[in-house]
């Protein structure tokens, strides 16, 4: 096969190299910020410590199944894996796209060398030496590797962790990329792309926060990507405003910040975790379990139970009861109004505008 250009990022080139010259991605997006927060300088991708660490690391990303299936059945290079050249380094390649692959053959080679398994002549030939794709003439290697990883793992050969599809996301929207471009890049659809995207910028709001920002996590991302999956916590309660994008309803943002991170006297986290995003969406729909979680001492779990007491009224039937008292206001109170009772009728008739503009853009 001849090399070829892919997108705009730069060629693939076939070849065959020994497994010996093959290193994994020490910076592998997977597990930077996660296993490891330090960049290792490509001229030390070679050292073998560097090596072992990275392995280490990716043990933690499901290689195992993968690793028995090249033992039983050897590598099958149908979709090959894709390697640039290491600076100051001729014929040394470390993998840009199919760090999981390489590790698995290399614990694999590991264990068979120093003896805790046996693999078979005929698996052994399929490992020593590899045929993959070399990428060259690139001008962005950060941008490719964010780019060829994207394409497999949006679309879930192996999922990434959330955070890092959605700053591959936030990558391409930066540099211009429509979300119906991405979505067709990565394939997967356009609702997910903006809900990755509008995850990514509210999580770099909390990066940035003065007061909270200390805490920050990858980890808390999921939080938020489920935040935006639920337009209640979204934009009800949290006010996603969609053209500054970001959360607008700063009072009760600080709350979210708060009960996300590890609470300093009780070392615990008010929100454990983002499977209970659901349950602070049940929370959020009762003021009265609102304002009792917002107490110091309440528990989420508490003011869960509190919810579900409480009759669940449609906000068709309170829009109907608030039309129906808005018709019994007397025209001598009209004419006496205070400051206060203007206001509120300035709010109401801002919040239904709100509403309208909100339907418009979700019936687009």
């Amino acid at each position: 096969m001849s090399e070829f250009t892919i997108l705009s990022i730069g060629k693939l080139k076939p070849k065959k190299v020994s497994i010996d010259h093959l290193y994994l991605d020490p910076n592998n997006p997977r597990f930077m910020g996660v296993e490891s927060t330090n960049v290792t300088p490509k001229n030390k991708y070679t050292h073998p410590r560097v090596q072992e660490r990275a392995l280490e690391n990716m043990k933690n990303y499901g290689i195992k199944e993968l690793r028995e299936n090249i033992e039983e059945v050897g590598f099958l290079p149908i979709d090959k894996m894709v390697f640039a050249e290491i600076e100051a380094k001729p014929n040394e390649y470390y993998a840009i796209e199919g760090n999981r692959r390489l590790a698995a053959i290399k614990w694999l080679l590991k264990e068979h060398e120093v003896g805790e398994i046996a693999v078979k002549p005929n698996i052994l030939a399929t490992l020593k030496e590899l045929e993959v794709y070399i990428l060259t003439d690139f001008s962005d290697l950060g941008r490719a590797q964010n780019l060829l990883q994207g394409i497999r793992h949006m679309a879930g050969i192996r999922d990434w962790r959330p955070y890092q599809k959605a700053k591959v996301v936030d990558e391409l929207m930066t540099e211009g990329k429509m979300a119906s471009e991405i979505a067709r890049m990565f394939g997967t659809n356009p609702q997910t792309v903006m809900r990755l995207y509008r995850a990514f910028l509210a999580f770099e709001e909390f990066r940035n926060d003065e007061a909270y920002g200390e805490h920050w996590n990858v980890e808390l991302f999921r939080m938020f990507d489920d935040v935006m999956r639920r337009p209640r916590l979204r934009n009800d309660w949290l006010g996603w405003d969609e053209d500054q994008r970001k959360f607008k309803n700063v009072t009760e943002l600080e709350y979210f910040y708060k009960w996300i991170i590890y609470d300093p006297e009780t070392k615990e986290r008010k929100i454990p975790g983002a499977n209970y995003i659901k349950d602070l969406d049940e929370v959020v729909a009762h003021d009265k379990a609102l304002e009792y979680l917002k107490n110091e001492g309440a528990t989420l779990s508490s003011a869960l139970a509190m919810s579900k007491k409480i009759p669940q009224v449609s906000w068709r039937t309170q829009v109907e009861e608030a039309i129906m008292a808005l018709r019994k206001i007397e025209a001598s109170e009209l004419e006496h109004l205070s400051k206060e009772d203007i206001k509120r009728f300035h709010d109401l008739k801002s919040e239904i505008a709100k509403a309208l503009e909100r339907a418009s853009k979700l019936s687009k």
